[in-house]
């Protein structure tokens, strides 16, 4: 669902997938109390990306979610982490940031402290997962499942469709990437 998503706006399937990751952890039932479902959607970006549909729904938050990414990429010119910061903090906070402090965006941003550091944490955690190989389809996933003996040709590269123990096999797989990439 959401590797088809990503595909039909031009956007990297690494990305996508630590941008779910750290949204949700791929959780179609996830609820922090001010967003909901999959890609963490709060009601007024629903009301007006969600098409009608389902928050709950995996497939109708893809669609969602590569609606408004779509949006953000488009109006960022494409740049990777004003996209993302904007999906987290908003497009009017970092768009302020911008006019503010030009290439120091980042670290700008007119929200608490908190919240600066939460989104700061949100693009970094997520470009650096996006940088080490820990999505489903690439080579260092597919090494470090194939050396467990682990036949990945017919693994679906969506976790959304994966099975528990599919997911518990390629978490334990990324987290190990994660983890020797960072440190």
């Amino acid at each position: 669902m959401f590797q088809q998503a990503a595909a039909s706006i031009n956007f990297d399937w690494p990305t996508t997938f630590c941008q779910i990751c750290q949204e949700s952890g791929w959780n179609p039932d996830a609820d922090s109390g001010q967003a909901q479902g999959i890609a963490q959607f709060t009601p007024g970006t629903w009301s007006g990306y969600g098409a009608g549909g389902d928050v709950w729904d995996p497939q109708d938050s893809a669609n969602a979610w590569a609606a408004y990414m779509a949006y953000l990429s488009g109006l960022y010119g494409g740049n990777i982490q004003q996209t993302l910061a904007a999906y987290n903090a908003g497009p009017g906070n970092v768009n302020k940031a911008i006019a503010k402090c030009g290439a120091g965006w980042l670290n700008c941003l007119p929200t608490s402290a908190a919240n600066q550091a939460q989104t700061i944490n949100y693009v970094n955690s997520i470009t650096a997962c996006a940088g080490s190989g820990a999505a489903p389809g690439s080579s260092v996933i597919s090494q470090a499942l194939g050396s467990l003996g682990i036949d990945t040709s017919s693994l679906s590269l969506d976790p959304s469709t994966w099975s528990s123990t599919t997911w518990i096999i390629v978490a334990a797989a990324a987290a190990a990437v994660i983890y020797f990439t960072l440190s």
